[in-house]
């Protein structure tokens, strides 16, 4: 069983995160997804992306708009 975080209504996964540049790559594909050892990480990071998605990148926040994809993250068990 993989555990991913994945948009709740669309077929967007989290691909990568790269925190020292505030990326976040988003597949369509499960396979492609950052698979997350337990429940526990993948919050953690969902949350931590929540709250940095809501920062602009001058306050410290994500390099790009993600407000469509990240508020929205569940996690998703496959």
């Amino acid at each position: 069983m993989a555990v991913l975080l994945k948009h709740a209504d669309k077929n967007k996964y989290v691909k990568e995160v790269v925190w020292a540049d505030g990326k976040v790559t988003f597949t369509d594909k499960p396979g492609e997804a950052k698979h997350y050892q337990n429940d526990w990480f993948a919050d953690a990071e969902r949350k931590q992306l929540q709250h940095y998605c809501e920062l602009t990148y001058e306050e410290g926040g994500l390099a790009e708009d993600y407000t469509d994809i990240i508020p929205h993250l569940v996690i998703n068990f496959t």
